[in-house]
């Protein structure tokens, strides 16, 4: 099948068969926006903040919104935390949503309907068909190949640190992963894999850390 950006295959994965998204779910989608910048040379990491380096293309437009945002000057994570998933008004994840959803929706991967808690927002479905192939896709490249690429540990990383990702895959995937994962660190070949996956894991760990700490 052909392979979609991280934040993309995150909002067909996480997203319900309605299109909601929890909280949880959110604070993936903006770290799987920061990671498809990252990964891709958009965007770099300098010290504690995100600066950008490089021009956006076309094939990332569903990002304009972020990178826009990233381009106004360095932001840390935990700015970044604040101004999509607890700032007052939704307006920033709200946006970077639509423009995920509605790239999907061109290439018939969603459909679109009114949802959300007053139903006057737009939520975009996952097509089960895609659903289901882009799972199979990811549990191939777990027990099949040698090695995950940044991609797909990236998307799985994610995956984990929001709790969307043990209702797909069995025990022994589970394991399989698992143990790959700790292989694939332990490789002196693989120190910029393990660079990226780490702060993919601590950035994801720690927006979701802030959504925890608020909601209790």
């Amino acid at each position: 099948m052909e392979r979609k950006s991280i934040i993309q295959e995150y909002f067909i994965l996480s997203a319900s068969e309605k299109g909601n998204l929890s909280s949880s779910a959110k604070t993936g989608i903006v770290a799987s926006g920061i990671t498809d910048l990252v990964e891709n040379d958009i965007c770099e990491k300098d010290g504690k903040k995100l600066i950008v380096k490089n021009k956006l293309p076309n094939k990332f437009n569903h990002l304009t919104s972020l990178y826009e945002y990233l381009s106004e000057k360095p932001r840390s994570i935990d700015k970044i935390m604040d101004d999509y998933c607890m700032s007052m008004t939704d307006k920033r994840i709200q946006k970077l949503l639509v423009d995920t959803g509605e790239s999907l929706l061109t290439e018939n991967i969603v459909t679109k309907e009114k949802g959300g808690l007053l139903g006057n927002k737009e939520v975009y479905s996952p097509e089960s068909m895609y659903k289901e192939s882009l799972i199979a896709t990811l549990k191939e490249s777990i027990t099949q190949k040698e090695e995950l690429s940044i991609h797909d540990m990236a998307l799985v990383s994610i995956l984990q640190e929001t709790q969307k990702l043990k209702q797909y895959f069995s025990k022994y995937e589970a394991n399989t992963l698992k143990e790959k994962l700790k292989l694939m660190r332990k490789d002196p070949n693989n120190k910029a894999l393990k660079e990226m996956i780490d702060y993919v894991d601590s950035m994801t760990a720690a927006m979701v850390a802030c959504i925890v700490v608020i909601a209790n």
